[in-house]
């Protein structure tokens, strides 16, 4: 149990040093982005055709828009950029536990953070729509008229915009509660996906060099997606954006969704075994009275 505790507390530690250091920026910038490329934009219309929105709808459209779906990913790893910190690979910390412990704490710390990230941008989402949609409390069980009447009420409106409004092949593959969980999960995978990879890349000595890659990675996911190339499925972009996986009201998918999830499961396999790998290999400071523990 104290094994536990010490793996908790290394976490903790890790989650209040990004909270509180000066790449939160990052955070807010990317409520920033949330709302240039997607919220404003859904309130406009709102304003313009008087059609109410779904609180939900607002992150849904940000994490389907292939520049969108770019920029949650993108500015989450610069969130990230100083995982794992210096603090927690010094010699007070390693003496105190293992290095099993310690990268699983670091793992531990990139799932808090990612959390944290998903549920303020969705919060987000939910305070700008909320004023649209507080009496229409029945949309919970169904989409907006925005989304499903936009285009044969405003129809000029609707082919200008409709780069901002959600697609038929997720308004016609489940009901808002239903898509909002699975983009949630499918997106939190990726990004703690990205996370551990930014814990290996520091244990291999190239952290910079992960960075760039995670940036290009995500930057040839969003080309891939914006073309509908097929290559888009070995890439994590595509799996985190619902509607990719469906065409139309066919209720079979293209890819389907326990696919996405076995592809993020099977990452995250991979890279929880080489990151312990180089845990076991790397000299942390203090190595010598840590080896004298364990």
């Amino acid at each position: 149990m104290r094994k536990m505790w010490n793996m908790v507390l290394l976490a903790a530690q890790e989650y209040k040093q990004t909270l509180f250091s000066s790449r939160l920026v990052f955070l807010f910038g990317s409520l920033i982005v949330a709302y240039e490329s997607a919220f404003g934009t859904l309130l406009e219309l709102n304003t313009a055709t008087g059609l109410s929105m779904h609180p939900f709808e607002p992150y849904l459209v940000l994490s389907a828009r292939p520049i969108s779906a770019l920029l949650i990913p993108l500015m989450f790893v610069l969130l990230l950029s100083d995982v794992p910190s210096v603090t927690s690979q010094g010699s007070f910390t390693m003496i105190r536990t293992s290095r099993m412990r310690w990268f699983f704490g670091q793992l531990l710390a990139v799932i808090a953070m990612a959390f944290t990230y998903l549920m303020i941008l969705l919060l987000f989402s939910i305070v700008v729509s909320w004023q649209t949609f507080e009496e229409n409390v029945a949309l919970f069980s169904n989409w907006s008229p925005l989304m499903l009447d936009i285009n044969k009420l405003f129809p000029d409106i609707y082919i200008q915009y409709s780069g901002y409004l959600l697609s038929p092949e997720t308004t016609m593959q489940g009901y808002p509660c239903a898509v909002l969980a699975h983009s949630l999960m499918l997106t939190l995978l990726s990004i703690i996906i990205q996370g551990e990879m930014l814990i290996v890349f520091d244990l291999l000595g190239y952290k910079i060099v992960g960075l760039i890659s995670l940036i290009a990675l995500n930057g040839i996911g969003c080309t891939f997606v914006a073309i509908t190339h097929q290559t888009m499925w070995l890439l994590p972009m595509a799996h985190t954006i619902f509607g990719l996986h469906f065409l139309g009201a066919s209720s079979k998918p293209i890819m389907p969704l326990s696919y996405s999830y076995l592809y993020f499961a099977v990452w995250l396999i991979v890279l929880s075994c080489i990151g312990l790998t180089l845990a076991k290999k790397t000299a942390f400071h203090g190595k010598a009275s840590f080896l004298a523990q364990h």
